[in-house]
This record gives structure tokens, C-alpha cells and sequence, in this order.
């Protein structure tokens, strides 16, 4: 199974530091703020096309990881932290959460001292020579005013995604 890597890149309005989550074989897995600033927190699923349908408002960057991710062993760990009922106070946020995923089925450390954004789990996952290739999704970019699509190039710049696809 093929396990991914997606980046929201912003939040709302074109700021923000976006959203880390995991798609294992077409299942993205997001560790989230459940009920938007109530006190639940933890994994949701959704099947890739529904996740990319709620999301055409910012760019998402699926980075498929290559073979030296084990796909069983990211799935381990994101079912046992749902078992384990994680939430955000002890468990960290999305991309803490996605990057711990993806160090679990890393045959070497994904050591993410440090790294806390999503910008910084994309950049690490390329700079560790993990991603097998590179897409991304943004079929709402038209519908974006200047400022916010401006704002999300910019980033997107600071980030060194790579082209539409």
C-alpha cells in the first residue's frame, strides 16, 4: 500500500501554517481539533477524493513516500494512537502527529527535533530523500481572490513546492 504524506498549505484566508495529515492506499488520516475549539481532538478518515473535494481552497501536496516507508508499521501507529485515544495536550498537533507516523514505518530517524509546522515536515520528508514523487491539487486557485492567492504563492515559494498538477 502506498502511504503519502499531504500538506495543506495555509489555513484559512491564505494564512496560517496549514495542515499535515497521512494517506495510507486512498485513506487519509488527519489529526484534528474534532468539534473547531471544543476540548476533542484525534484522527479522523475520509477517502482521498473526499479530503481533496474539502480542501480545494488551498493547494494540497501529496508526497508519495518511496519504499523505504513501510506503509503497516504508519498504519500501526496511527491506529494505535487512535486506540490509545491521543489527543492535542499529550500528543502534539497534525504535523507532529504525521511526522511520528511517518518516522514509525522510516527504516532510519525522521528526526523531527524541531520541526513542528507543516512546512517543516515537507521540506524534511524531501530533504531525507523519502518522496517518490510530487503532486499538487489546488482545482480552487481560480476561484481565489488576489491577496489570498498571492499570500499562498508566497508561501508556496518559502515552502519550493513544485508546479500544479
Amino acid at each position: 500500500m502506498p502511504v503519502s504524506l499531504l500538506t495543506c498549505v495555509t489555513n484559512g484566508g491564505g494564512m496560517g501554517p496549514g495542515h499535515s495529515c497521512i494517506d495510507v492506499n486512498g485513506t487519509v488520516y488527519t489529526f484534528q481539533d474534532i468539534d473547531w475549539g471544543g476540548n476533542a481532538s484525534g484522527w479522523l478518515q475520509f477517502s482521498l477524493k473526499k479530503y481533496l473535494a474539502r480542501n480545494v481552497h488551498r493547494p494540497v501536496i501529496v508526497q508519495k513516500m518511496n519504499s523505504v516507508v513501510s506503509d503497516g508499521k504508519v498504519l500501526k501507529y496511527i491506529l494505535g494512537s487512535i486506540t490509545n485515544d491521543d489527543d492535542y495536550l499529550g500528543s502534539g498537533v497534525c504535523s507532529s502527529q504525521a511526522a511520528n507516523a511517518i518516522e514509525s514505518g522510516y527504516h532510519g530517524s525522521f528526526n523531527t527535533w524541531g520541526v513542528d509546522t507543516p512546512y517543516d515536515i515537507y521540506k524534511l520528508a524531501k530533504k531525507k530523500r523519502m518522496v517518490a514523487s510530487e503532486a499538487m491539487h489546488w482545482p480552487g486557485e481560480k476561484d481565489c481572490n488576489f491577496f489570498v492567492k498571492n499570500s499562498i504563492k508566497a508561501t508556496l515559494m518559502y515552502m519550493g513546492a513544485g508546479k500544479h498538477v
